[in-house]
């Protein structure tokens, strides 16, 4: 070893034995030992209420045997579609579909893609039509 490496582990270990000895003085209390005193919780100047003001969706409480129990018909210019739910395997997207249907968000959309005996697409709102009475 070199006179450099030893000074340096003579440093090192003068820096420990000093912390330590640093710690064991009694007359020292240190500030994790002191008790903290608890500071009294600030009271807001505008409370918002606790009531839960969010509007609530037809099926956010909905049972997954309740929302497996609906279908959704599509009435369409080729005729009528009806759609089973399965929400024992998808719950949550059973439950976002069946509450934008309650809601009417797809009324009056179109479909954009229709494979005919496999697969329809549709329910873009962007494709929505205004329906004026």
């Amino acid at each position: 070893m070199g006179l450099k490496t030893v000074r340096l582990a003579c440093l090192v270990l003068a820096a420990c034995l000093a912390t330590a000895a640093r710690a064991q003085q009694p007359g020292v209390q240190r500030t994790e030992d002191q008790p903290k005193q608890a500071a009294p919780p600030l009271k807001k100047a505008n409370a918002r209420p606790n009531t839960d003001t969010a509007a609530r969706e037809p099926f956010d409480t909905a049972t997954v045997e309740r929302m497996s129990k609906q279908c959704v018909a599509l009435d369409t210019e080729s005729g009528e579609i009806v759609v089973e739910m399965l929400a024992e395997v998808a719950p949550e997207s059973v439950r976002n579909f069946l509450n934008l249907a309650a809601t009417g968000a797809f009324d009056t959309t179109t479909f954009s893609r229709v494979v005919k005996g496999f697969i329809i697409q549709g329910g873009n709102l962007a494709t929505r039509v205004k329906v004026t009475i």
